[in-house]
């Protein structure tokens, strides 16, 4: 049972460590797809824009928590099988007869499963390395949000923009070919940011 909870972990962080190592994804229609022979993605995080600032939903904290639970389920999954040495149909293995008498259990009452959970550094160790992807996975996709800051700079300065102010102005040609070269220039996803 101790072993089935380890190798479920063990295989989770084996799926985490190989998306992350095959983690090229290609953006098209506002959607990301994993590249062709890629295995899809085991989690999926929103990256939303709230008050010029990126954040993701669900955050690193729910993942972590989620694969927490996933973690704990495994080992409640295992510990609620009742321990088998008790059972009177395993006193055949467990309670040996000598000259036509059961003799006293020698192994006692079976090992104690949460116990060895506790004490088990390998799965331990387990959890920290799935953290740690989680971690890296977090880390990468907020470099990539980073590459976006230039966007948010010109979509924030435009939200300020006051249109009703703006039409009290008296722009002179100037300003409107400045305007049409930062604009234009913005659509192509080149932010230009004097005026």
């Amino acid at each position: 049972m101790h072993s089935l909870a380890v190798n479920s972990v063990s295989t989770l962080l084996d799926r985490f460590s190989e998306l992350l190592k095959h983690s090229k994804m290609e953006y098209s229609d506002w959607k990301y797809t994993a590249v062709e022979g890629e295995k899809p993605a085991l989690f999926i995080t929103e990256l939303h824009l709230e008050n010029s600032q990126f954040g993701f939903h669900p955050t690193i904290e729910d993942f972590t928590e989620d694969v927490s639970t996933v973690i704990r389920q495994f080992e409640e999954t295992v510990l609620s099988v009742a321990n088998l040495v008790p059972d009177p149909f395993f006193d055949a293995f467990t309670r040996p007869m000598i000259n036509k008498n059961f003799e006293a259990k020698t192994c006692g009452e079976g090992p104690d499963l949460s116990s060895i959970f506790n004490d088990d550094r390998n799965l331990k160790e387990l959890v920290l390395n799935i953290r740690d992807c989680l971690d890296t996975a977090f880390k990468a996709a907020n470099n990539y949000a980073t590459t976006l800051n230039p966007l948010v700079a010109f979509y924030a300065e435009n939200e300020k923009m006051d249109v009703d102010q703006f039409m009290t102005l008296d722009p002179t040609l100037e300003f409107f070919g400045d305007a049409l070269k930062k604009y234009s220039t913005e659509i192509k996803g080149k932010p230009v940011y004097s005026l």
